[in-house]
């Protein structure tokens, strides 16, 4: 079997075939591989994928129901055969087609050491109807791709400013070359990022403290200043959220 060390680690599925729907929580099979090029932190298990390391994962699902009992639609991901609280998706459905995605990011543990090897554990998506709903899944579309800590965090300046550096390690952290030496380029990435957002913070509190500025004047700020003002805080904000818990995952690796 040919080594897949320095590949990303990546997989598609999909099934065309009708599933039923129950009223009973029930994995639907994942069917075919799509064939893409994976490394070894994620395999096809046939019905399913699994997962080969412990890491962080972006998995999502897109699933298209034909409903012929009116109910609520539940859609929801499992890792070893537990369902994933967070992921559960509630959909009041009419009869006809509807359509259901998910998209999460989930941190997956795997257990490690000599007396651990050859441990995959599955990711299923599951789906059922409340009664009296009823239908059938008629087409699902599965990917799991392996995220990177010092990959998710997209930091937009160059960290080399005449060699491009920064190009150079996201090419290599994009095809898993970094590997070897992982545990080390992560926390100078963690480091910046933490850096990275103090820097934001700084920048916020002068933004703040000239449009303060401008009102003591007696001067009205200009309403397009303002609603670009809120719109880029807004989306700070939730970028903050994310890589906070990004932080909080890499500290608790």
């Amino acid at each position: 079997m040919a080594c897949n060390c320095n590949k990303k680690s990546a997989a598609q599925k999909y099934n065309m075939a009708a599933q039923a729907l129950t009223a009973t929580p029930a994995a639907l099979n994942m069917g075919a591989s799509a064939g893409l090029p994976s490394g070894s932190s994620i395999l096809d298990r046939g019905n399913n994928v699994g997962i080969a390391h412990s890491g962080l994962y972006r998995v999502t699902a897109q699933l298209l129901a034909d409903i012929t009992t009116a109910g609520t639609l539940f859609v929801q991901l499992a890792y070893k055969g537990q369902l994933l609280a967070e992921t559960l998706k509630a959909v009041p459905v009419a009869v006809g087609t509807v359509e259901v995605c998910l998209n999460h990011l989930l941190y997956l543990v795997v257990p490690q050491g000599c007396a651990c090897q050859g441990i995959v554990y599955p990711v299923d998506v599951y789906a059922w109807v409340s009664t009296p709903g009823a239908g059938a899944v008629q087409s699902l579309t599965a990917n799991v791709l392996r995220e990177l800590f010092v990959r998710v965090f997209k930091f937009k300046r160059q960290l080399g400013i005449s060699l491009g550096i920064s190009d150079l390690v996201l090419h290599m952290l994009h095809e898993e070359l970094y590997l070897p030496h992982g545990l080390q380029l992560a926390d100078v990435f963690y480091r910046l990022s933490g850096e990275e957002l103090d820097h934001m913070n700084r920048l916020h509190a002068q933004v703040v403290r000239l449009i303060d500025a401008q009102r003591r004047t007696g001067a009205e700020v200009p309403e397009a200043m303002m609603a670009v003002y809120a719109f880029l805080h807004k989306r700070d904000i939730d970028k903050t959220a994310e890589v906070g818990v990004l932080q909080a995952l890499y500290r608790g690796k």
